[in-house]
Order: structure tokens, then sequence, then C-alpha cells
């Protein structure tokens, strides 16, 4: 009995740290943001405090993009640190601003060399945190 307990066990981690793992390779077709030569847009609805990035892998191909995220759910606002990228070691993302009354968060992307980069996303529901959201933003 302990051996199938201990399968079993292994088996759930792996799926598990599976599904936190960073995505591979380029990123999958019809995830890509919204992208022209100056600005990436992503689209941030909410629903009973539960956050969707549209798409929730933003890729970036060009240098020195503006990243801009914009809620489009009545009642919702992003936190004064709305997106904040996880391990930037190398500091590739700069000047993130809430703007439009709290409805867009702007952030800078040098994106001086390819790296995938965990983001989280937060929100406000008339001042009361939202639950994170942690997509991913990949620099190509």
């Amino acid at each position: 009995m302990t051996a199938k307990i201990s399968i079993v066990s292994l088996a759930v981690l792996l799926i598990v740290s599976g599904c936190a793992t960073a995505p591979s390779g380029r990123a999958p077709q019809g995830r890509i943001a919204a992208c022209n030569a100056n600005v990436c847009h992503v689209a941030i609805a909410v629903s009973d405090c539960q956050v969707t990035a549209t798409p929730p892998i933003i890729e970036v191909a060009q240098q020195n993009i503006e990243i801009h995220w914009d809620i489009d759910s009545a009642g919702y606002t992003f936190d004064p640190h709305g997106i904040t990228v996880e391990r930037d070691n190398s500091a590739e993302f700069s000047g993130g601003k809430v703007a439009e009354n709290g409805q867009k968060y702007i952030l800078h992307d040098k994106n001086s060399f390819s790296s995938i980069y965990k983001y989280d996303i937060r929100v406000l529901n008339n001042g009361v945190a939202c639950p994170v959201v942690d997509p991913w933003i990949y620099n190509n």
C-alpha cells in the first residue's frame, strides 16, 4: 500500500511542478499580444475578482517596447504595483505606472536579450485586493 501511495504522490508532484515551469521555445500561436513597433496591448478581464489576461503569454519581438495592460471590467483598478516582473535581475523592465484612472498599467521593456519572465497582475475591486495572477512575458 505504501508503494502505491508513493507512486500516486510522485505522479501528483510531477503534474503540479509541470504546471509551474516556464514555457519553452516560442510563445504558443494565438497567445501573442497585439504589438506594433512601439506598444504591446494586453486586455485584462475581471469577473468576481478572478483576473484573466488576454493573451496569457506576451511575446515581445522588438526592443524598447511599452506594454499596456487595460482593464475592461467596471469597478476594478490596478493596484499601485499592478504589474511586477519576477526575477528581473538585469533591469529589463522599468517605469511601471498606473494610468487612466487606474484602468491601465504601463511598463517599459528593454528586451535587450531573449528570456522568459513570470509577472504578477495585482487588481483591486473597489479598493480590495483580488487574487494575484501570474502569466508570462517572452522577450524574443
